[in-house]
Parts: structure tokens; sequence; C-alpha cells
């Protein structure tokens, strides 16, 4: 999964993000991941949004809504939770332009 997040950060198709279940220390900087990390506490960030299945994805939009969210655990999935928000965003087009 993660080189296919990378590949998406690098693109600029996505900013990810990715919250981590381990010390921040135990985390090696060299893993070849192209987006940031950042180790959580006590679970809280899990806590804040209830979602304790890993990986878990959240597709922000620019103005901070959260668009769609799902587990991502191979490329496909990832595919399948930003083409989802591609079709939302289409057919709210489509509704928006109907007479």
């Amino acid at each position: 999964m993660e080189p296919a997040l990378s590949r998406l950060h690098k693109k600029g198709q996505v900013s990810v993000l990715e919250v981590c279940n381990i010390p921040a220390g135990e985390i090696a900087e060299s893993n070849g991941r192209a987006y940031p990390f950042a180790a959580q506490h006590n679970w809280e960030v899990s806590k804040k949004y209830e979602v304790f299945a890993t990986p878990f994805a959240f597709y922000i939009g620019p103005d901070g809504k959260i668009l769609a969210t799902g587990v991502v655990n191979n490329d496909q999935h990832i595919q399948f939770l930003l083409s989802s928000v591609d079709e939302r965003h289409q057919s709210a087009h489509h509704i928006d332009a109907a007479p």
C-alpha cells in the first residue's frame, strides 16, 4: 500500500498523512514513504474518528470536509475510494446543471 500512496502523493493527486499506532521512535524514516506520518498517543486519533481498523483512509476535500472513508488494504481499494469521490462529484455537477 505504501508504494501506491507514495505514487499518488508524488503526482500531487492527493496529500497523504499516515497516522501510526507505532511510537514515533520506532518508525524508520528511510522506509521509502514519500509522504509524512504521525504517531498517535493512546489511540487519540482513532478514538476521535471512531476508526480502529487499519489501514483506513479518509478522503478530505479542499474545504476540510470528509468526502469518503474506507479500508484501503491494496491499490484497488485506494482507487475505489478515489473513484467514489469522483463519481459523486460528477453526479453533483450533473444535478446542478439540470434545468
